[in-house]
């Protein structure tokens, strides 16, 4: 939900598009700076700072969704028999 929020709020559309197809293939999303030219990814956290400035309520949604986040290691221990 974040992405999509992120996507629909970006107005050049050529990144937009780089956006959509970096997600399609499966790679992060970078663009480059325009002010120091170096290429960049695009965080979690500048994701949720956009969609927050339009809905307040997607940064809850996406601090849930962190906190259910489980590990490897945590998840084996839910099998493991107490």
């Amino acid at each position: 939900m974040i992405r999509v929020i992120y996507l629909l709020t970006t107005k050049d559309r050529p990144r937009r598009c780089a956006f959509t197809q970096a997600s399609l293939d499966g790679e992060k999303w970078t663009f480059v700076h325009e002010t120091t030219g170096k290429r960049q990814n695009v965080s979690d956290r500048d994701m949720v700072e956009r969609a927050a400035e339009l809905r307040g309520w997607t940064a809850s949604v996406y601090r849930l969704g962190v906190v259910l986040i489980v590990t490897p290691a945590q998840s084996a221990s839910f099998g493991a028999s107490t």
